[in-house]
């Protein structure tokens, strides 16, 4: 089997922010997030967004070593993103790296330990 890694940014403050601004100036700040989350992984790398407040990235290929260095690399230029939107507003995240098939045998499992 290859391995198949998932990184998986929640964003912490995303309900503050849909407060604060509103659906459409959330989704402007989210679109602006996303782009630059698109210059820091490679262009096989599939990202997608995962209910309100995830956005999960598909690394296909990746060790369960290469996916945490993925996620330190994400983490590290994306921690202080000032959307170009509203410099005042900052997207923040936790992020969390799961790999098939050491860490989930299926995809159940794998959306499990990226929940926990």
């Amino acid at each position: 089997d290859q391995n198949l890694s998932v990184v998986s940014l929640r964003l912490s403050n995303f309900r503050g922010l849909y407060e604060r601004f509103g659906s459409a100036k959330t989704a402007d700040f989210i679109a602006d997030f996303l782009s630059e989350l698109q210059r820091s992984v490679k262009s096989t790398d599939i990202i997608y967004r995962y209910g309100r407040d995830r956005i999960s990235i598909m690394v296909p290929g990746a060790s369960r070593e290469e996916v945490k260095e993925v996620a330190g690399r994400i983490k590290g230029e994306l921690s202080g993103f000032n959307c170009i939107r509203n410099a005042g507003v900052q997207i923040k995240f936790d992020v969390k790296s799961v790999t098939y098939p050491d860490e989930g045998k299926n995809a159940v499992e794998i959306i499990n330990a990226l929940e926990d």
